[in-house]
């Protein structure tokens, strides 16, 4: 499950270390074209690093990762339903009742 947290927390990284590095490098090439390819490569990169560390989750809590990367595209509430989802990849340790 960790590597699911690190995958998540690098690609909050990923799109904030994107933004800043393409505002510095903008303030030099003050090129719009630059942007208009920048900025999407940022925001796809963020995208694909957030679902596939959604999907890692799942799948690390026993679920399939495609329910990860469902419940990825609904940010906030799927956050929400992927934290709260039981985990089922630790068995359930309950006294035999003899």
């Amino acid at each position: 499950m960790k590597r699911a947290y690190l995958i998540i927390l690098g690609s909050f990284g990923y799109l904030i270390g994107g933004a800043i590095l393409i505002s510095i490098i903008d303030s030099f090439v003050k090129s719009e074209a630059f942007m208009d390819v920048a900025m999407p490569i940022s925001l796809f990169g963020f995208a694909g690093l957030f679902l596939w560390g959604t999907g890692t989750w799942a799948a690390a809590k026993g679920y399939s990762m495609l329910l990860g990367i469902i419940l990825g595209w609904l940010l906030p509430i799927g956050l929400l339903i992927l934290v709260l989802l039981p985990d089922r990849s630790v068995p359930d340790h309950t006294p035999d009742s003899r």
